[in-house]
């Protein structure tokens, strides 16, 4: 059981949080969805457009701080570095950690995971708009009024707070050219800061020859969310019907392991935070010989096990569920995360 558990992990380290394989995410669809029915004439609406697609279609490299505050193991962490990130204003990007700026008993290590983890940061580590629909269901976008400076661009600070209680808020600085983030603060629901990333350098016309594009190890084929998913998949897809406060289904697509063994991702979202569910096809369980050869009829589907633990702020599921293998993590609560599960089986 131990080796398959570590099996596991490293699969979901791997699709998840190391390669992040999202072939489809060149640029993101915003959807307009229920969520423009309460935004009516707001008038941040353009700049928060412009910012959903704005990290795929800007040309731009930059240097970037970035701190982090969680708990892991019960010890309290804070993670601070500098890197650096590029784009090319067609879908390609490359994240490089330059410098680490807080004390750690293994860097080397710490710098060999951040290169592994390269996809994720650039594509969900980070504030952004990524679903407008979701985005106006489950947030308040507020104009605190003030332009700033960030790495020599003319920012506007909004204010993002949740309609649930309880979840963290953003304040954020938007490049009112580009519509690019800037600088994002995130506190939690107690009002601490857990997270900032702010650009210290930012070109808008870098020499990216040199640049080495992020590939993912693992593409995706995407699904479409509108048909039949089961007959796209061909097996059952397990569809949770109960999600955290504010998530809508966002995408869906099957990856494929290199031993050939295919999963389904499903990807949702409140509009800020992305969640993920990943399974793949039942295991047939083994049905003993009778005599003669015989079968001697079905033998029990294999136990329920699920894991839980953290990476970082990221709550991570895995196991077992009605004989299929599962994967599901995001940065929501434990118990959120079993709901969505348990809904899927249901």
């Amino acid at each position: 059981m131990r080796g398959g558990l570590q099996t596991r992990i490293m699969l979901g380290a791997c699709i998840a949080l190391a390669t992040a394989a999202c072939s489809g995410d060149v640029v993101v669809e915003s959807k307009p969805g229920d969520g423009f029915e309460k935004v009516g004439s707001d008038p941040l609406l353009p700049l928060l457009e412009l910012s959903v697609d704005a990290p795929w279609t800007t040309t731009y490299q930059g240097t970037r701080r970035v701190e982090a505050r969680y708990v892991a193991g019960g010890v309290e962490t804070e993670l601070a570095y500098r890197e650096t990130v590029s784009a090319d204003g067609t879908g390609n990007f490359a994240v490089e950690t330059v410098d680490v700026l807080s004390f750690l008993s293994d860097p080397t290590t710490f710098l060999v995971t951040q290169d592994l983890r390269e996809g994720f940061f650039y594509r969900y580590r980070d504030f952004a708009v990524r679903d407008l629909g979701a985005f106006y269901l489950a947030h308040v976008a507020i104009d605190l009024g003030t332009d700033v400076q960030i790495a020599g661009r003319t920012c506007q600070e909004i204010l993002v707070q949740s309609e649930f209680p309880g979840q963290p808020s953003f304040q954020v600085a938007l490049d009112v050219e580009t519509g690019l983030v800037l600088r994002s603060i995130e506190t939690d629901g107690y009002g601490v800061e857990v997270q900032r990333m702010e650009f210290e350098t930012f070109d808008p016309a870098p020499d990216l020859s040199g640049v080495a594009w992020f590939q993912p190890a693992i593409p995706e084929i995407a699904l479409d969310l509108s048909g039949d998913l089961d007959a796209q998949v061909g097996f059952q897809v397990l569809s949770p019907s109960l999600l955290p406060d504010g998530y809508q289904p966002w995408k869906a697509a099957t990856i494929t392991e290199p031993g050939g063994r295919e999963w389904v991702k499903q990807t949702y979202t409140d509009g800020v935070e992305p969640l993920f569910f990943f399974h793949s096809d039942a295991v047939q369980p083994v049905v003993p010989a009778g005599p003669s050869g015989s079968t001697a009829g079905t033998s029990a589907p294999l136990g329920d096990n699920l894991y839980v633990y953290a990476i970082g702020p990221v709550t991570v599921i895995e196991g077992h569920l009605r004989g299929h293998e599962v994967i599901a993590l995001g940065k929501t609560d434990s118990d959120s995360m079993l709901d969505l599960l348990e809904s899927a089986i249901d």
